[in-house]
């Protein structure tokens, strides 16, 4: 598996930190919203 590097700002990385498990990483906890947004389509339409 290759791995890049994404900059994520602190302000970013403390609102991720709690939505981890315990012993998640970050890859893990970001994939996982990735898939539950991709599984609920009503968020790809909606407006910013």
């Amino acid at each position: 598996m290759d791995k890049v590097k994404i900059p994520i700002r602190r302000e970013t990385r403390k609102r991720l930190r709690p939505l981890c498990g315990e012993g998640e990483s970050y890859d893990t906890a970001i994939n996982r919203m990735i898939n539950y947004i991709e599984f609920h389509p009503e968020y790809w339409d909606r407006k910013i």
